[in-house]
This record gives C-alpha cells, structure tokens and sequence, in this order.
C-alpha cells in the first residue's frame, strides 16, 4: 500500500549570498503599492518603523510597536496582498498577519499579529493622503491604524483609533526592491492529490494491501500509487558560489550537535529550535523555513564520503581554489515493502505496501548563476506558494 501523505508545507528554499551594497530602498516610498508587495511602514510622526517585537515575533497577540530602522530586521518587513477586499498585511518572517485583536470596534483596541485567517478585522484599506503618506483603515471596525499618543519613544504601541486628523494614523511605505534581496524562499503547500494515483487492474490489484485500497476507493474502484513514481520532492534550495565555499569547510561538531541535525532534518525540531541551530553552525543568515533542508543536508552528508563527493563534485572547485554555486535538491523515496495482511480482494496474503521513506536524500547539481533574477522561474509543479525574502 501506499500511506496516504497527509497536507504537508514543503519550502523550496533559494540561498543567494550577494556582495553587501549600501541600501537605496530606504528613498523609495509608494501611496499605491503592488499587489505581493515587500514594505517597510515608517511613521511619519518621528520616522520610526513599525515591528513586531522580537520577543513576541512567534505568538498569537503580540502588538505592534515602534522601533528605530535595522538594516536587517526582518521584522519590520510587511509583505501586502490585496485579497479585493481589502489588503492582507504578512510579517515577511513568520506568516502571521496584521490584525485588530477580537474584532473590536473600539478606539484603543490594540493592532497585533496573529495566524493568517479571513476575517475583516485582519484586512485594511490604504488611503492616500495629500503630504505622500498613507493611512490604513481597518475593514472591520473603520478605525485607523494609529500611533498610540503620537509616542516618540523606542516600543510606542500600535493601536485603532478613529480619524483625528493628526499625524498619529500618517505612515511611509517604503517598498524593497529584489535588488536588496540576501536571500528568498518559496514556500507551498503540497497536498496528496500531486501524488499519481492509478485505477487498479485486475492483473495487480492482488499485490496491493487493503488499506491504500481503501483510503483511495472511488465509486467502487481501489486506487494505487504509480509503480514509476519513485520519490517527491521536499525542496530545492539554491546556494551562492559563497554559501558553498563556506560549506566545503568540513564541519567537525559534537555528538550533540549532529543529533540536533538529524532531527532538524527529520522534523522533530520547531521553527524556532530550526534557526537558533542554524546560527549557532554559522548560517544565520538562512531562513528557517522549511528546515532549509539544502544546508542541513549538506552538513549531514559530510559524513558519508561518498556523498560528500558528490557535492564536492558539484561545487566545481578550480585551480585556483574558486568554486561554482549548487543546486540542492532534496528527495524523500517512495519505497516497496511486502507485508502479510488483508488484500484488496478481502483475502489475506502477501501483498506490496508502498510508503514515504521519511529520510531524505539530496542531489547536487552545480550553478554558476549569482543573480536572483535567474532562479526566479520555478518548476512547472511549484503553485500555489509564497515567496519569502530576507534583506540586507
């Protein structure tokens, strides 16, 4: 049989290490932003930047504060949808949205964040104003996103309040161009449906365990996994020329480090656990959603020698010690087992069981591209996804 794979968030991970430029976006601001559009929101009170605070960046119901400008802080990074009804404003970083808490229609009520949903108290209109900022207006209770007592101070809250005609409810958006990209990762859900199905025929419906039969049974007929369909997909991750140099550095950690690796890699470690390993190895700078199971895998597979041969192969190190970028793909196989149990045909005997092989493997391939224009095309099967940045 083949398990049925649950709803699972697969990432395609793309790492790009780019020379650091002094940053031009923080001259660019828009009144009419984009749809998918990556913003910061200053106040154009005291030019302080609307964040979420870090010490509550991963909970439900954390408010909105101000805070000074952080060249990297990807928590004063907003990305904007316009749903039709209204823009959905996302934390770049975590997912989660900006909403006004329980739907309230009270001046006071706070702005916070919490996990992505379709109510109206978490969509906003963006109005513009004469002077060049914006307002947004909250479609639920229209009140206004407001800076709580025009505060001038580092941590002011972010509440609604309605139209008072101050600068209190006033922002800049800033827009963020690709070219401050760092790094990006496209993040889809994948559900079982991408799996090939087939009808099964009398020729092999005995060699099918009961259980996928039924899980899949449509109108009468048993359905089965594709035999050609060897493995799926969980990620592909792209790593710069200096991503890769940084990695041909053989790792040498702890016992207790590599047993964090491997459940990383197997799953049993959160978001959060994810990035603090990841900069605790050094790579900080790569974002841990979906396990940034490219960089995790390559770590891992330095202790195979023949899979460290293979990424080695791929990096594409010349003469002069220079190295070409790689592309990581990462795999989970489909594999066959035979098991005793009840077939298809209410009778019991041996049979082929098929399942996910929960570890994954990865396949290198080298890339000599250092532009993030050039891996923005993704794979024909890749839809319905998201793309995350981090910035310089």
């Amino acid at each position: 049989m083949k398990r049925k794979l649950v709803s699972a968030i697969l990432a395609f991970i793309m790492v790009i290490g780019m020379m650091p430029v002094a940053s031009a976006y923080r001259e660019i601001y828009t009144q009419h932003p984009n749809d998918d559009e990556w913003v910061r929101i200053q106040y154009a009170g005291n030019g302080r930047y609307v964040e979420i605070p870090e010490s509550g960046f991963d909970y439900n119901g954390t408010q909105l504060q101000l805070s000074s400008f952080t060249p990297e802080g990807k928590n004063q990074i907003f990305h904007l949808h316009n749903t039709g009804n209204g823009w959905i404003i996302m934390s770049d970083y975590n997912g989660k949205i900006v909403e006004v808490r329980n739907s309230s229609h009270n001046d006071w009520a706070e702005v916070s964040q919490w996990d992505k949903h379709d109510l109206l108290c978490g969509r906003w209109d963006i109005i513009a104003n004469p002077d060049n900022t914006v307002s947004f207006k909250n479609r639920e209770s229209d009140l206004y996103m407001n800076v709580k007592g025009r505060g001038d101070t580092f941590g002011t809250k972010i509440i609604q309040y309605h139209d008072d005609e101050t600068v209190a409810n006033e922002f800049y958006l800033e827009y963020v161009t690709k070219n401050d990209v760092a790094s990006a990762t496209y993040v889809r859900s994948v559900q079982d449906s991408e799996i090939e199905w087939k009808k099964l025929t009398t020729s092999n419906k005995y060699l099918i365990i009961n259980e996928t039969g039924y899980e899949y049974e449509k109108r009468g007929v048993e359905y089965y996994p594709s035999p050609d369909q060897d493995d799926i997909l969980a990620s592909i991750e792209y790593l710069s020329p200096s991503m890769v140099s940084k990695l041909l550095l053989k790792p040498d950690y702890s016992k207790a480090t590599w047993r964090r690796i491997d459940k990383a890699l197997s799953g049993e470690l959160s978001r959060t656990e994810i990035a603090n390993l990841l900069t605790e190895l050094g790579y900080g700078d790569v974002p841990a959603v979906g396990n940034a199971l490219g960089v995790l895998q390559i770590i891992s597979d330095s202790r195979s020698s023949s899979k460290w041969r293979r990424f080695v192969r791929a990096a594409d190190v010349d003469k002069k010690g220079n190295n070409q970028g790689v592309i990581v793909s990462i795999y989970y196989d489909i594999v066959e087992e035979s098991e005793y149990g009840p077939l298809n045909s209410r009778e019991t005997r041996w049979g082929t069981i098929y399942h996910i092989k929960k570890e994954p493997y990865a396949k290198y391939q080298t890339w000599s591209g250092n532009n993030f224009q050039e891996f923005m095309y993704l794979p024909g099967n890749a839809k319905d996804g998201v793309w995350w940045y981090s910035y310089k």
